[in-house]
């Protein structure tokens, strides 16, 4: 059974009470409708965004004919359609995003709009990008962990084991869904019993370090993201 805990930092500017969290993942979920949209008026956002704290982590717009895509670093595209002007939604997940128009037409960033927290990326050359990627694409080909992700992993689980999240090694937003899931974070640890070893086992295409974790009775997956600026965990999740 999987037990994931996720998150990716929110602006180090903004530290929402768990109620607008909650009123925010609440109007993001709600059921949205495409307006109509002339395709052309989409091309001014086409390009690459990078997130504000995570520099290897990227949205890449398109557009093809009519439709509109979205793609984050690792993952598939998504085609996103048109609530506003500047601010498009997915259907296969309760998620928007917003771009930020200046008063002279120019896009200078998009805000992702997802579970209650609004993530800022800024709009930057596709050379960026293509550097980030290739980055991701060497640590793949040379099968090498990032040693500070693992020396994070390490205190996270040693925490664990002890009864208790390290919440001075995450973001904001790990914090809080660290929060929200200790009950059964606990409850697994319980389950697994005492934490024997870890071994590295590979960089997904995210640019995650994926290991493998031996417990007293069983194992476990553990994958890593990028760290922040602050070099704090960002996004973590565990499955076994």
């Amino acid at each position: 059974m999987p037990l994931k805990l996720t998150a990716q930092t929110q602006s180090a500017t903004s530290a929402p009470s768990e109620e607008e969290i909650a009123q925010k993942r609440s109007e993001q979920c709600r059921p949205r409708t495409a307006i109509h949209y002339d395709p052309s008026h989409f091309d001014k956002f086409v390009g690459n965004y990078q997130h504000e704290q995570a520099s290897s982590m990227f949205f890449t717009i398109t557009r093809e004919g009519e439709h509109f895509y979205s793609r984050l670093t690792g993952q598939p595209e998504v085609e996103i359609f048109p609530e506003s002007d500047t601010k498009f939604f997915a259907k296969n997940v309760p998620a928007q995003q917003s771009f930020n128009l200046e008063t002279n037409g120019s896009i200078t960033g998009l805000v992702l709009h997802q579970n209650g927290r609004e993530q800022i990326f800024k709009r930057v050359d596709a050379r960026v990008a293509k550097d980030a990627e290739l980055e991701i694409q060497r640590r793949i080909a040379e099968g090498r962990p990032d040693m500070s992700r693992q020396r994070l992993l390490y205190r996270e689980i040693e925490a664990e084991q002890k009864g208790t999240p390290d919440l001075e090694i995450m973001s904001p937003s790990l914090k809080s869904a660290a929060d929200q899931r200790w009950l059964a974070i606990r409850e697994t640890n319980r389950h697994l019993g005492k934490f024997l070893s870890l071994e590295f086992l590979h960089v997904d295409q995210r640019g995650w370090d994926i290991y493998q974790a031996k417990y007293e009775r069983g194992y476990g997956i553990w994958s890593v993201g990028p760290l922040t600026a602050d070099h704090k965990l960002m996004g973590i999740t565990f499955e076994f």
